[in-house]
């Protein structure tokens, strides 16, 4: 090889009818390369041959997983399969450009990226693609030479790290019908409403009543009972928990059922000096239409100032 790149089979060979040969195999390089052939006596003569670069056929992108958490931390491997016209894997340093509509596609560096560029080796070139912190889905497409292809990979819901639990109304009558919807809302640690069939156990932990079911799974983050209360006033604390332990719990005051008639209201003392360290205390009396006392009534003081 008098000019240019590439390598020959063999340097020598023996005539046979006339004829002597070689194989040459091509650089990687777009170039014009020469070959020379020199007889033992110095007569000899040149070929040219032309190097061009090779076109692309097709770009095949896949991802090593399809799911991953959202939790801006997780990843997902992206690979571009890089072939040319004839199905041959492309020369190696071919380069591929990534680009995701979410996520960041290049962690090596600060903020959120969403291109990425790697050269090919053996016709492949990766890149990783990082999650965000909210669910969702990513289409990531890689382009070498006009040519491209794209995956797609869906950010999920991490563990459960928090409960919102509420009951509605939160005030029931003490008559063995009245209900009160349970509700909760469970997210993971990014905010996000956990996956359907997340487990709930709701419990009674005080207090009198029934719960419909002891178990509900979530749809859309949520999961519902509904809570009857007994013929016995009093408070009650009803206790939502998943699977891995989180928690939390919600008052319902179990009110009498029998409707107040009459309220009297009584201080004592009546007349407090202005000095910010005296008190008086007000007693509030329930009655029912007999005039007699009444319990499990919720009484609410308000006052102009002071």
């Amino acid at each position: 090889i008098t000019t240019g790149s590439g390598t020959l089979t063999n340097l020598t060979d023996t005539t046979y009818n006339g004829r002597a040969m070689t194989q040459y195999i091509a650089s990687s390089t777009p170039e014009a390369v020469e070959i020379t052939a020199r007889s033992t006596n110095s007569v000899e003569g040149t070929v040219d041959i032309t190097l061009v670069a090779p076109v692309i056929g097709s770009v095949v992108t896949t991802t090593g997983s399809d799911t991953i958490t959202a939790d801006g931390a997780s990843q997902s491997l992206i690979t571009a399969t890089v072939r040319d016209t004839n199905f041959l894997p492309i020369v190696d340093g071919t380069q591929v450009t990534f680009t995701t509509t979410a996520g960041d596609m290049d962690s090596t560096q600060a903020g959120t990226q969403g291109t990425a560029t790697a050269t090919t080796i053996n016709g492949v070139a990766t890149a990783l693609l990082t999650s965000t912190t909210n669910v969702g889905f990513a289409v990531v497409t890689a382009a070498s030479g006009g040519v491209s292809s794209n995956t797609s990979v869906n950010f999920i819901p991490g563990p459960v790290s928090m409960i919102l639990l509420s009951a509605s109304p939160d005030v029931l009558p003490a008559d063995g019908t009245s209900t009160s919807e349970i509700t909760a809302l469970v997210y993971d640690g990014n905010g996000n409403a956990v996956s359907d069939m997340e487990t709930v156990t709701f419990t009674r932990t005080t207090g009198l009543g029934r719960l419909s079911t002891p178990t509900a799974d979530t749809v859309g983050g949520a999961a519902t009972i509904t809570y009857t209360a007994p013929d016995a006033y009093g408070a009650v604390t009803i206790t939502a928990e998943t699977t891995n332990g989180t928690s939390a719990s919600v008052n319902i005051t179990v009110d009498s059922a029998i409707p107040a008639a009459d309220l009297s209201l009584a201080v004592l003392p009546a007349t407090v000096p202005t000095d910010n360290s005296n008190s008086a205390t007000v007693t509030a009396t329930v009655l029912d239409s007999a005039d007699a006392p009444l319990g499990g009534k919720t009484v609410s003081f308000t006052a102009p100032a002071g």
